[in-house]
C-alpha cells in the first residue's frame, strides 16, 4: 500500500522552495535515513529533486543501464518521468515561507531540506506539526542512520548543554588518552531533550566530534556512549 509524501528543498541562492511528490514507502522508517544517509547536503538534496516525482526512493540518483521502473537496479531511484516515461511530474517551485510551502501540496509526511538538515512533517487537524523529535526517539530509524548532527531547529533552541558523562579511554599502548563525552542538549520546550556523544582526540588543538547519532532517548545515547567507549579500548 502506498505511503504519500513530498520532498521539499530549500535552494538558498535562488530562496525558492522546490517541491517534488514520493508514492512508495513515505513513513519516515523509510524516508528519513534515506535522505540523512544519502542526500544530507544542499547540492545533494536538489539533485534529488530537480529529476521530479518519484515513484520509489533509494540511495541514489544514478540511472545505470537497464534500470526502468518496470527493472529498477538496486539502490536506485525510479523516477516518474526519467524512468516511467511520464509527463507533468516535474518539481514544483515555491516562494514564500515554510508553512506556505507545506500548504500548497501536502501528502501524509512532508520532508523538508533546509540549513543542511532534514526535517519531518504531518498535517494535523491542528496545523502541521514537526516529527522530527519523535522520529529520533524511534529506534528503528536511529539503527538505519550514520552520523547526523542535530537538525538545524533543534540547535537554534538549544539553550544549554550539560556534560552528563566524560571518560578517557587510553590510546592504544601510548599514554594518549581518547576522551568520550555524553553531551544533553536542553531545548527551550523541556519535553524535548537530545543527547549527543563527542570524541576528542589525543592530539594537540583537537576539538570535540560527534559520532554516532543524536538520541532523545537517555538510555539510547548511553549505550551508544559504552559503545564508542568500547571501540577505543
Amino acid at each position: 500500500m502506498a505511503t504519500r509524501a513530498n520532498i521539499s528543498v530549500y535552494d538558498s541562492k535562488r530562496d525558492t522552495w522546490v517541491t517534488i511528490y514520493t508514492h512508495w514507502d513515505g513513513y519516515p522508517k523509510h524516508h528519513y535515513p534515506i535522505l540523512v544517509n544519502n542526500y544530507n547536503t544542499e547540492e545533494k538534496a536538489l539533485a534529488l529533486v530537480s529529476l521530479g516525482d518519484i515513484s520509489i526512493l533509494d540511495e541514489s540518483i544514478e540511472k545505470p543501464e537497464g534500470h526502468t521502473d518496470d527493472t529498477p537496479a538496486k539502490g536506485c531511484t525510479v523516477y516518474y518521468g526519467r524512468d516511467r516515461g511520464d509527463k507533468d511530474v516535474n518539481p514544483v517551485e515555491t516562494r514564500g515561507d515554510l508553512i506556505a510551502v507545506l500548504k500548497a501540496r501536502f501528502e501524509e509526511y512532508h520532508y523538508t531540506f533546509r540549513d543542511g538538515s532534514w526535517e519531518v512533517w504531518e498535517d494535523t487537524e491542528s496545523g502541521f506539526r514537526l516529527l522530527t523529535h519523535s522520529v529520533l526517539n524511534d529506534e528503528r530509524v536511529i539503527s538505519q542512520l550514520k552520523v547526523t548532527s542535530a537538525p538545524a531547529s533543534i540547535n537554534r533552541r538549544v539553550i544549554k548543554e550539560t556534560v552528563v558523562a566524560n571518560v578517557k579511554v587510553p590510546n592504544g599502548n601510548s599514554t594518549n588518552y581518547h576522551s568520550v563525552r555524553l553531551v544533553k542538549l536542553e531545548l527551550d520546550n523541556p519535553s524535548e531533550n537530545y543527547y549527543h556523544v563527542r570524541v576528542k582526540a589525543p592530539v594537540k588543538g583537537a576539538k570535540w566530534e560527534e559520532v554516532g547519532v543524536i538520541h532523545t532517548d537517555p538510555d539510547l545515547a548511553f549505550k551508544e556512549f559504552t559503545r564508542q567507549i568500547e571501540d577505543w579500548v
